[in-house]
């Protein structure tokens, strides 16, 4: 089963921060790909199978979150900090170029 995952996208001047709670994940558990402007993360950890529960209200065998991010970012400057159960991405923002008028000689 997959576990639901609470993320806030955030959007400043210079970029976007995708922050989601993964409690009990270790780095080495999560794995965060970018295909085009399609933003994937996934968490899976091992499972004990021979616990038996007598109640389970969550299950944090697994989870996957897909974000779409625009395309003018820097996609080689994307950032992932992990710390007491926060993940956060960090996607920069493509460098605005400044307008400029060019004369016809």
């Amino acid at each position: 089963t997959t576990s639901p995952v609470y993320a806030n996208v955030e959007e400043t001047e210079l970029q976007f921060s995708i922050t989601l709670a993964v409690p009990g994940y270790e780095k080495s558990e999560i794995e965060i790909v970018l295909d085009h402007n399609k933003l994937t993360v996934k968490g899976k950890k091992q499972t004990n199978d021979d616990v038996k529960y007598s109640a389970k209200e969550f299950d944090f065998s697994s989870f996957e979150r897909t974000f779409y991010i625009p395309e003018d970012v820097q996609t080689e400057k994307i950032e992932a900090l992990s710390d007491n159960g926060i993940l956060t991405i960090l996607i920069p923002k493509a460098e605005v170029k400044p307008v400029i008028n060019i004369t016809v000689k």
